[in-house]
């Protein structure tokens, strides 16, 4: 008698049972709310703040006195910059930003837009830029 080989099998029935949870897992994880949505927004430049802006206000044209040639855009609780003096206005293509902790950089002009939950004294500003 020969010995019949048995085929092989790359999936046991358990296997697909955990990859089928660790897929749930990671779609209902993209749908949580990861941060808390902000109340406001720092614009500072080179380390200075220059404003804090209430995102609940709708401002589509906002110019702050000390960031020259920067608009702002706020809506729907969200900031974002519509016009930008430097050459690349790389920060003009970054999304809006709403949830507290994002930030928007324009490295050439030193101007950061930070999110935040409510208005504190010492406002947290990044202290590096990598990349």
């Amino acid at each position: 008698m020969k010995n019949a080989q048995k085929p092989m099998v790359f999936f046991k029935g358990t296997d697909v049972v955990i990859l089928a949870i660790l897929l749930l897992c990671s779609v209902l994880a993209g749908w949580l709310p990861l941060r808390s949505k902000g109340t406001q927004a720092v614009i500072a430049m080179g380390g200075i703040t220059l404003a804090v802006v209430d995102l609940e206000q709708e401002q589509p044209a906002l110019q702050i006195a000390g960031a020259e040639g920067f608009v702002f855009c706020v809506a729907d609780g969200a900031i974002s910059v519509t016009e930008a003096p430097c050459e690349a206005k790389i920060c003009c293509k970054s999304h809006r930003i709403d949830a507290a902790g994002q930030s928007i950089v324009c490295l050439p002009c030193q101007l950061t837009v930070l999110v935040t939950e409510a208005h504190t004294d010492s406002i947290p500003l990044p202290d590096a830029v990598i990349g």
